[in-house]
C-alpha cells in the first residue's frame, strides 16, 4: 500500500506521514501514518500537546521501546516536530473497549461471556503487572485505548 508523500490535510511528524485520524485526546491526536522509507508499514502515532513537556528523557523513552509484553501495543519510536512531541507505537486494527461497549449496548445479544470478560482482565492486569515490574507505569489505561 502506498500514499501520497505531500498530503496536505494530514501533518507529518519527522520521518512519518500522517495518513487519517484515528483519534482526539485531551493532549493531542493519534493518526494512522507510516515512514517515509515503508509506506506498507502502517503505524499508530500520537501527538502530545503539552504545555512545558520535555522529553529529556531519551532513556525512560528507550526503555519504553524496549518493553516487550503480549497484549501491550510497542513503541516504536518518538520524536519533536516543531515543538510537538510524538510517539509512534504498533498499530491493531480493531475496536476500542469503548466501542465495544458501546456496540454492545446497542444489541445486548452481543454480550461477552463471563469467562470472556476474565480473560480480558486478565490480559490487562498480566500486561500492567510486566510494565510495573520493569519499573514504569503506563499512565493511559482507558476504554477508548
Amino acid at each position: 500500500m502506498t500514499y501520497p508523500a505531500g498530503n496536505d490535510d494530514f501533518p507529518t511528524f519527522g520521518d512519518y506521514h500522517c495518513t487519517r485520524l484515528l483519534g482526539q485526546t485531551s493532549d493531542g491526536a493519534v493518526y494512522l501514518a507510516y515512514h517515509q522509507n515503508d509506506p506498507s508499514q502502517q503505524v499508530a502515532l500520537r501527538s502530545l500537546h503539552i504545555a512545558g513537556i520535555k522529553l529529556e528523557c531519551n532513556q525512560h523513552m528507550e526503555d519504553i521501546k524496549n518493553i516487550h509484553v503480549p497484549n501491550l501495543i510497542r513503541v516504536l519510536d518518538y520524536g519533536n516536530e516543531k515543538n510537538t512531541y510524538y510517539l509512534v507505537m504498533q498499530y491493531v486494527e480493531g475496536d476500542s473497549l469503548q466501542r465495544l461497549m458501546h456496540k454492545m449496548t446497542e444489541s445486548p445479544d452481543t454480550y461477552p461471556s463471563l469467562g470472556e470478560v476474565a480473560e480480558l482482565l486478565k490480559s490487562v492486569g498480566q500486561a500492567l503487572s510486566a510494565i510495573h515490574e520493569q519499573g514504569h507505569a503506563h499512565g493511559m489505561i482507558e476504554p477508548r485505548n
